[in-house]
């Protein structure tokens, strides 16, 4: 594995850990189950918002947004 995938995982694993007082966007009901669309808006971590370039990382697992949002609408 390269050092490039190795950190993009650690970023990963830590944004997962730290996340709260999360906003979502992009959520449509009638995509139930699926919510494709949804994503993180905006959030916490470290007792400060998340910038741009962390909301990306977290965004791009689309696993963990998926298991998230379940989490938070039901």
């Amino acid at each position: 594995m390269n050092e490039e995938v190795e950190k993009l995982e650690e970023t990963i694993e830590y944004l997962k850990e730290g996340i709260y007082d999360i906003i979502w966007g992009g959520i449509d009901h009638k995509d139930y189950p699926d919510f494709c669309d949804a994503h993180i808006e905006s959030a916490y971590i470290d007792g400060r918002p998340m910038d741009w370039n962390e909301l990306d990382i977290i965004n791009s697992d689309s696993e963990y947004i998926h298991e998230m949002l379940m989490l938070h609408l039901y």
